[in-house]
């Protein structure tokens, strides 16, 4: 990578760690619910803030909570194990957040909470994805689907929760579903499917890496 290059570069990672900074804030900040949720339990995503990869999984496990970081504790396991056994998915410059970004007491896993949660939460969200910019999300599970299709372009494709399915779900950005970590650990069908999934994503995603070298050394012998 050329000086100039790498000078740009750091810029935009500067400006998209400030953005999830202000992202972050605001998050803290919200009472739009309602609810008695301190800002302890309002969780932000994590991760490389510029990803070509942005993994969206329905709502937080207790451990996300506890220690306020997404992706944190099981969950990280689960896609860190699975990085480790693919060669383009690089659990360090993946970035994980939550449909649902409040730590929902009343609500059981299985449980949707009220519309208005979703689409309050889904502000957050779609401000991730537009600092992120990701090439790719992995939608887990249907909570994440439904919070998703809150906040699709008109011109992109509608999410179904179809595992294994992608979509073009924004301009230059394709959406893979797939099953929720939290089922896919109680049921061995779905974690069959899930890791048949990530498979697929570290594929895809490996050709798009290809691509971008073959295009880069066309431009450097032009």
């Amino acid at each position: 990578m050329s000086e100039e290059l790498a000078t740009t570069y750091r810029l935009y990672l500067g400006k998209a760690q400030e953005e999830m900074e202000y992202i972050r804030q605001e998050l803290e900040a919200c009472q739009r619910c309602g609810l008695e949720v301190s800002k302890d339990a309002k969780v932000m995503g994590s991760g490389f803030p510029l990803s070509d990869i942005m993994l969206v999984k329905s709502r937080l496990f207790q451990e996300e909570t506890e220690r306020g970081v997404a992706f944190y504790g099981e969950a990280a396991e689960v896609v860190e194990k699975a990085c480790q056994a693919l060669d383009h998915l690089k659990f360090e410059y993946l970035y994980g957040t939550n449909a649902i970004k409040c730590h929902l007491i009343s609500s059981g896993p299985s449980m949707f909470p009220d519309p208005s949660i979703r689409k309050n939460c889904s502000l957050f969200l779609k401000m991730e994805i537009l600092t992120c910019q990701p090439r790719f999300i992995l939608a887990l599970g249907q909570e994440a689907v439904e919070v998703l299709n809150l906040i699709s372009p008109a011109l992109g494709d509608r999410l179904e929760f179809q595992p294994g399915a992608i979509f073009n779900y924004r301009p230059k950005t394709r959406a893979l579903v797939t099953y929720d970590l939290l089922d896919s650990l109680e049921d061995m069908e779905k974690k069959k499917q899930l890791w048949a999934d990530l498979r697929k994503l570290n594929s895809i995603y490996g050709d798009c890496l290809s691509q971008r070298v073959r295009s880069e050394s066309i431009l450097k012998r032009s």
